[in-house]
């Protein structure tokens, strides 16, 4: 595996960019392509973030410190999670109780947001679009388990000296 290769500086900026290519491909998809994220997709997109920005301050403190690949791997076991209920979702595994209205109007107020919030949790929000062959939240999941994996690797390479 590469991610054994290089230092563990490089795999927290490995983490770090492809945290950043993640992100910027949600972006990419929801601003030019148009297509209309759920808030399964926001919550994803969280986690992307977080995973980053654990990479991100561990660049800044020291990436020799266990603690980051830890909450990375924390954060991506979340992000996985929920990329694996959105896939259950989307292939009628899992039986969402019914489709929210659009994202624009569920954040319009705050009682509005917390319900969001409340609706991802119990697993009813947003419709179960499917795009291409492989579906988004595929490719996310992907991400994730790359993400964590790398932050184990480095994890390992710390625990070990």
């Amino acid at each position: 595996m590469i991610f054994k290769k290089l230092t563990l500086e490089e795999q927290t900026l490995a983490n770090c960019l492809m945290s950043g290519i993640l992100l910027t491909a949600g972006l990419f998809l929801e601003h030019l392509l148009m297509l209309e994220p759920c808030s399964l997709c926001l919550v994803q997109r969280f986690w992307f973030l977080v995973c980053g920005a654990f990479a991100y301050t561990a660049l800044i403190h020291n990436p020799r410190y266990g603690i980051y690949p830890l909450l990375t791997i924390i954060a991506s076991l979340a992000g996985a999670g929920y990329a694996i209920w959105h896939l259950a979702l989307q292939f009628n595994i899992a039986q969402a109780m019914s489709c929210s209205p659009p994202i624009s109007y569920l954040v319009s107020s705050p009682d509005q947001l917390l319900q969001v919030i409340w609706d991802t949790f119990k697993g009813n929000t947003g419709c179960n679009t499917r795009y291409w062959i492989l579906p988004i939240p595929a490719w996310a999941l992907a991400g994730f388990l790359l993400i964590g994996m790398n932050a184990a690797i480095q994890l390992k390479k710390i625990i070990n000296g």
